[in-house]
């Protein structure tokens, strides 16, 4: 039996940076339609992710740092611990501001799905 993807990183959800300024703006055209509704205080979070089973693992940490760059000016950081499965390269937390918007950027490092090979 072979491991399924995880679901919440889906293909189908896989795209490029001009998708993702498009999505951006339907949550923006979203919450303008309920502006002056009162709510509880909410925290903005963007979470985007290089997924590691696609490409190399530099091709991955490319890609975080030209988002980095791209949205808050900063690159990411390498994880130290070279045996942790979840070792990452990500942007570091004290730079990842933009604006009232936390943006995390994101990638694992051990190649393929489950540390199989990249598709």
């Amino acid at each position: 039996m072979h491991p399924q993807p995880n679901p919440i990183i889906r293909p189908d959800l896989h795209t490029d940076p001009a998708t993702i300024a498009a999505e951006l703006r339907r949550v923006a055209d979203a919450l303008d339609a309920i502006a002056g509704t009162k709510l509880s205080p909410v925290v903005i979070q963007v979470n985007l992710q290089a997924v590691r089973y696609h490409g190399t693992a530099d091709e991955r940490i490319l890609t975080v740092d030209t988002l980095g760059m791209a949205l808050v000016g900063h690159v990411g950081k390498t994880d130290d611990d070279e045996n942790d499965e979840q070792r990452g390269h990500r942007l570091p937390y004290q730079t990842r501001t933009l604006g009232h918007c936390d943006v995390a950027v994101y990638t694992g490092l051990k190649d393929g799905l489950y540390g199989g090979g990249s598709r």
